[in-house]
């Protein structure tokens, strides 16, 4: 037996179909009486609500597309159905029945790709290929964050040693456990990556640095082209606060036997804190930008930037300027973590490559409130002042200082130029959402007077990304090998 419903206000239903975080045009159809029946008294009453082509409003007749919107789309997922608000899944057609507005959200299933590895021309045991790459965890950190573990490479001839993976046989970007990695095609034929095998010479040169608070000494001890990699400092924080993380850039320089070098390893950045102190936190060394301190009785001071690793031809001070301008390579430094208290304010990773850093942002959501922005090529990151003067532009070699609020915001990161200071986003209805800082320019000397790198082996390529991209995490660190020794001593 039939059960009949009083007839709704308007005789017909709204469908909305929601993205749900993807893209695509925001979709409405509409679902309209298909069959009715006679009420008491005369009254039409409805029963069955189904999407189709036609209804009538104010007697004009309005056409509406039957036809179910096409998937939306969303980057590293793929399209699973949709669901009610509650969480039902709905199978969508034609012919399914609504019993009055409804709002559907598109369900959202990660894609996976398969990562497989080459040893790059050296004989051996090549790891066995990693399945079941989960893209969106691996996108946003890696094979670590996606649960996967990164192997190393074995060589019989047992002449090299093995370094590190690279996206490319030669001049790729350097992929460590926590690199975003994902398919460059979304085809279902190419759902995979492979990384190819860096090896060194067993009697080869190799130094690395790691960071000590100071200036440090290298002497070439042979003519020959050699590979400088640089990384800088950055942070590692579960709740999102701790701040971006450091850079990376690498290149081949021809050395002669003899020559100095100055290596500037950048300090990791304090993270914020709960202590409810009106002073800053100092900056990582090497050009982190102080943090903001809190103005009043609420929770956290925000972190201090992560310090640029760089090298130099001229020995002085971290900030002294002829110093300074005598770097041949820099890696920047993320930008510190916002004061926290339930916030999570975004901090700008330092550029990958030489590229600029990226910005911060003064809410969980990335919208924009209180921009921090990261250092470029050209100038530093610049800071949303909003109603805090004490927030402050970053500079060449130096990130700005956080702003001061009821949460502090994170300084910027060193770097070629130096992030932003993170501030505070005051405005009507946004409670104080705290800003991370943004993070350092990285860059590489390739031309001009005096040592310069090779152009066409700076690792990772040129790129203008303006989202950073570093993966670094903790104190930067200097890597120098001898690729290719020419005899002269």
């Amino acid at each position: 037996t039939a059960v009949w419903a009083p007839a709704p206000a308007k005789p017909y239903y709204t469908i909305t179909f929601n993205r749900n975080a993807g893209t695509g045009v925001f979709e409405k159809r509409i679902a309209v009486p298909t069959e009715t029946t006679e009420g008491e008294e005369g009254e039409t009453q409805y029963g069955q609500f189904k999407i189709a082509a036609t209804y009538t409003v104010a007697g004009d007749a309005v056409t509406q597309d039957p036809i179910i919107p096409e998937d939306f789309t969303r980057e590293h997922y793929e399209s699973d159905g949709w669901e009610d608000v509650t969480g039902k899944s709905v199978a969508v057609s034609g012919d399914t029945v609504f019993e009055g507005d409804t709002q559907l959200y598109q369900k959202w299933t990660a894609k996976t790709f398969t990562v497989k590895f080459n040893l790059n021309g050296k004989s051996g045991n090549t790891p066995a290929e990693i399945t079941g790459v989960d893209e969106a965890k691996s996108a946003k950190g890696g094979l670590k964050e996606a649960g996967k573990t990164l192997p190393t490479g074995e060589d019989s001839s047992e002449e090299y040693e093995f370094r590190y993976w690279m996206d490319k046989p030669v001049g790729g970007n350097v992929i460590n456990a926590a690199t975003p990695l994902f398919p460059a095609s979304d085809a279902a034929e190419s759902r995979e990556v492979t990384l190819y095998a860096h090896w060194v010479a067993e009697n080869s040169v190799e130094r690395a640095f790691n960071y000590t608070g100071a200036p440090q000494t290298w002497t070439g001890p042979t003519t020959g082209t050699y590979k400088i990699e640089v990384w800088g400092a950055g942070g590692d924080n579960p709740s999102g606060n701790q701040g971006g993380h450091g850079g990376y850039v690498g290149g081949n320089i021809a050395l002669t036997a003899g020559t100095e070098l100055y290596i500037y390893v950048g300090g990791q950045g304090p993270a914020n804190d709960n202590n409810k102190k009106k002073d800053r936190q100092n900056g990582g060394w090497n050009g982190g930008g102080l943090s903001g301190g809190t103005s009043g009785p609420l929770v956290t001071r925000g972190g201090g930037g992560h310090g640029a690793t760089d090298v130099r031809t001229v020995s002085g001070t971290w900030n002294d300027e002829t110093s300074l301008n005598s770097r041949i390579i820099v890696a920047g430094g993320g930008g510190g973590g916002a004061g926290g208290g339930g916030y999570k304010g975004s901090a700008g990773n330092g550029g990958y490559g030489i590229a600029a850093g990226g910005n911060g942002y003064a809410d969980k959501d990335n919208e924009g409130h209180g921009t921090a922005g990261g250092g470029s090529l050209n100038n530093g990151g610049e800071s949303t002042k909003l109603q805090n003067a004490t927030v402050m532009d970053g500079s060449l070699g130096a990130g700005g200082n956080g702003g001061r609020s009821k949460r502090g915001g994170g300084g910027g990161g060193g770097g070629y130029y130096g992030g932003g200071g993170g501030t505070t986003d005051n405005s009507e209805g946004v409670k104080d959402l705290p800003g991370g800082g943004g993070g350092g320019s990285s860059w590489a000397k390739t031309s001009g007077e005096g040592l310069k790198f090779i152009e066409n082996t700076i690792i990772p390529a040129k790129t203008d990304a303006v989202d950073g991209g570093g993966n670094n995490t903790g104190h930067g660190r200097v890597m120098i090998t001898l690729v290719s020794d020419s005899g002269t001593n």
